[in-house]
């Protein structure tokens, strides 16, 4: 099997943050701790995802003295791990499309081997109940020095494989750092608790991945499944469903992406697919997860197109320069990077509550856009968001909103109010950042406020 250039027999994910977020499972623990005594998880670092490798006996010991003086170190100790046990066998599970991740490398005869700080007969629980544990031929705990490439060889080696031979999965920043100092071939997959600087990580890895499924696409698209017709679709096979390629007879009014083609789901637009290509109407139906780079990329004549609850993730310049007029979110959509942008007719923007984060330069260069609506629960505006949305002229923000990241309304020059479903006091609480007067704008336009 080959990912680009690089020809593989053996494949090695260290699980936790690739294949499941397994990484948060002691926040979980501290959470559920905490509730139980009817107390929300308190502010405090010490409890925080990112210190995952925390010395359990002297957290313990901190919670009793800080929150609990009457509670016993080793009663805590065995609460923790009786909450861990439960979480571990009947709760996480694992991330989107991992199993047909792990169904494509079997398709290639490809062997698989895991790694995982967890206790093992917990994780083969984990596994089993996941329906997994056939795809994987070793597991191994990671090594408590912290030598992950000791781990990783050692996995490689029961493989029968070599580094040549291999490529290794990972999503701790540190890790991909180490392994490719030591001459492994790096898959970097993202997890929104472990990447927190996506730039770092691209740059330590031979191929990054936001998502299983991402890289099963690429590694299915590259080896060569099998393409076919079905009524007036282009497809490619998937296991349990399909790809849109595009359309047979592409002389048709409307582009309906069907829910199902011949009785399978179809999970995905394809890059490219309906690049520069004009239907006067597009209907997404639910369903459909990932669109792919430029799967709309300068597309012309449809005025409106709204996006299903059910789509994850949206591909980079995925609608660059394409003619939509309104844009309706009915979800969140987690990825969704630099794919707005451009767009001349832009006028409306229609937001779901679910929307939380506005991401990096999601709708930069729109011209035509003079107003802005955002919904109460989203939290964060991310750098250049609307960047040089000229003709900017009126915002409503929400109450919920927390922060505002620097550049988000840069050469927004025709900002004028803000119009902010709050109080003059809650304002202050909002980040706004301004560094080098990035958001200037936004801080002189006028603002109104609820009350």
């Amino acid at each position: 099997m080959k990912l680009y250039d690089k020809e593989f027999k053996y494949a090695v994910f260290d699980f936790d943050g690739t294949l499941a977020n397994t990484v948060c499972i002691w926040q979980d623990v501290f959470d559920e701790y905490f509730v139980r005594r009817k107390i929300s998880l308190p502010d405090d670092n010490s409890y925080d995802e990112e210190h995952i490798d925390f010395d359990l006996p002297v957290l313990a010991k901190y919670t009793r003295k800080k929150y609990f003086p009457n509670e016993k170190e080793e009663d805590i100790l065995k609460e923790w791990q009786s909450i861990f046990e439960n979480i571990m066998s009947s709760q996480k599970d694992l991330r989107l499309f991992s199993i047909d991740l792990l169904e494509t490398l079997l398709t290639y005869d490809v062997k698989v081997a895991v790694i995982t700080k967890y206790d093992l007969n917990l994780f083969k629980t984990f596994l089993k109940r996941n329906n997994i544990i056939d795809y994987i031929s070793f597991i191994a705990e990671k090594d408590k020095t912290g030598d992950i490439c000791c781990v990783f060889d050692s996995l490689i080696n029961k493989l029968g494989g070599s580094k040549e031979d291999t490529i290794v999965v990972e999503a701790e920043l540190e890790n991909l750092k180490t392994l490719m100092a030591d001459g492994y071939f790096v898959v970097g997959m993202s997890n929104y608790l472990l990447t927190k600087n996506r730039k770092q990580h691209e740059k330590n890895c031979n191929h990054f991945f936001n998502e299983p499924l991402e890289l099963s696409f690429i590694l299915r698209e590259q080896n060569h499944l099998e393409e076919t017709e079905i009524d007036n679709y282009k497809v490619r096979r998937f296991i349990d469903g399909y790809e849109l390629l595009g359309l047979v007879n592409e002389n048709v009014d409307t582009l309906y992406v069907p829910k199902l083609i011949n009785g399978k789901m179809l999970y995905r637009i394809a890059r490219e697919a309906f690049k520069e290509k004009a239907f006067d109407k597009v209907i997404l139906e639910e369903g459909l997860i990932y669109i792919d780079v430029e799967a709309f990329d300068n597309f012309k004549g449809a005025k409106e197109i709204v996006f299903p609850k059910s789509l994850h993730e949206i591909s980079t310049y995925g609608f660059i320069g394409s003619s939509f007029e309104r844009i309706v979110f009915k979800g969140y959509i987690p990825i969704c990077l630099s794919c707005f942008g451009g767009m001349p007719n832009l006028k409306e923007i229609v937001f779901s509550p679910d929307f939380k984060c506005i991401s990096f330069r999601l709708f930069w260069l729109n011209s035509s856009l003079e107003e802005l609506k955002f919904v109460e629960g989203l939290e964060l505006i991310e750098t250049q968001a609307f960047n040089k949305c000229e003709n900017l002229k009126v915002i409503y923000l929400p109450k919920s909103i927390k922060r505002i990241q620097d550049n988000a309304f840069y050469r927004c020059y025709n900002l004028e109010k803000v119009y902010y479903n709050g109080s003059k006091e809650d304002r202050e609480k909002i980040s706004i950042d301004n560094e080098d007067d990035g958001n200037i704008k936004l801080l002189e336009a006028e603002w109104i406020y609820a009350k």
